[in-house]
């Protein structure tokens, strides 16, 4: 994996100057992780948002919140991915707020690791290759003959891949893209009728920060993040105007604390042990701290959860410049990743 924070980082202490140099008069308000933080305390979402927004008193914002939070109980959730990571640390969370849990894992035996960490009322635990079109739409059937209902569905599970575009194999790429891609659309295409069957669905695509920019020797997993971004951002859009009861949200994580980096695949001219050692620095979020980030932009029902300080300062720079990022990602990747 690419370290997602020291490119954010690299590029963000030289974005002031770079603009200032191109006469675009536009400046950050922040040039650092202390600056991002206060960026978000301006609640930029209301102002995206003026409809959602406006006339909220904090009062009736924590109202609703509180409101919401007790809706979790007794809701039906599957996890995809659960074995490890962000899944793992998203069925504690949502074991710890009264959900009944639908865990699923290629990994058996992490996947039994993280039943026996959570507390929850019902919790069952299936194999699956979210590679298997087919294994995914018998697992959707099994989840609602078993549990009655679902309510969410955290299309989580994903693989990493580091290698040029000339270097990739066909099947590495297909690998990345059977998993990351097709494994997120079948498994929401295959919930999709059980969730709106709930009359309070919930659909959650774990896509990246990887699918706001792209970045070298990331292709592939470019290619996926980015394609789960356009599928869950389209079919948001397709619920609310067929007034269907499911919302969508995609979420874009950083640089997360998890064994993505260990287990990628790797370009046959990579340096894995370097760039594993150099993910395990830079990434800065734990698991359980993004679990806790995803689950309360579900229940605010944001479209987009970015979760990380590099998440949010990837995002604003894209906003910001534009395809102009590139140049930053070019600066960073010579030094970094081309040796």
């Amino acid at each position: 994996m690419v370290p997602c924070f020291a490119v954010w980082h690299a590029s963000s202490i030289r974005v002031r100057g770079w603009l200032q140099r191109r006469g675009s008069g536009v400046l950050l308000p922040f040039a650092g992780a202390g600056g991002l933080l206060k960026y978000q305390d301006l609640k930029v979402s209301a102002l995206i948002d003026p409809v959602r927004g406006a006339g909220k008193s904090s009062t009736n914002v924590s109202t609703q919140r509180s409101e919401l939070m007790k809706k979790l109980n007794n809701k039906v959730v599957v996890i995809t991915g659960a074995g490890s990571g962000i899944g793992r640390a998203l069925a504690k969370e949502l074991a710890a707020r009264g959900c009944r849990l639908a865990l699923s894992d290629v990994n058996e035996t992490g996947l039994r690791e993280t039943a026996e960490l959570c507390d929850a009322s019902e919790i069952r635990t299936y194999r699956l290759d979210v590679s298997d079109r087919d294994g995914i739409y018998a697992h959707a059937d099994q989840v609602a003959k078993d549990f009655g209902v679902v309510n969410m569905v955290i299309n989580n599970a994903g693989v990493a891949l580091s290698a040029s575009v000339r270097e990739m194999t066909d099947e590495d790429f297909k690998w990345v893209m059977d998993i990351d891609f097709w494994g997120v659309t079948h498994g929401s295409r295959a919930f999709l009728p059980h969730l709106i069957a709930s009359g309070d669905g919930h659909l959650v695509n774990i896509s990246s920060v990887f699918g706001l920019i792209g970045v070298p020797k990331q292709s592939a997993y470019n290619a996926a993040k980015f394609a789960v971004r356009g599928f869950t951002e389209a079919l948001r859009q397709e619920m609310k105007l067929e007034k269907q009861p499911v919302a969508v949200s995609c979420v874009h994580p950083g640089g997360i604390r998890t064994n993505i980096a260990n287990s990628a695949r790797m370009g046959k001219s990579e340096n894995a042990e370097a760039q594993r050692k150099g993910f395990d620095k830079i990434a800065v979020t734990t698991p359980e701290k993004a679990a806790r980030t995803i689950v309360k932009g579900i229940l605010k029902d944001e479209s987009r959860i970015l979760v990380g300080p590099d998440a949010w300062g990837i995002d604003v720079i894209n906003r910001v410049l534009g395809s102009a990022y590139q140049p930053l990602v070019e600066r960073f990747s010579r030094k970094n990743l081309y040796l």
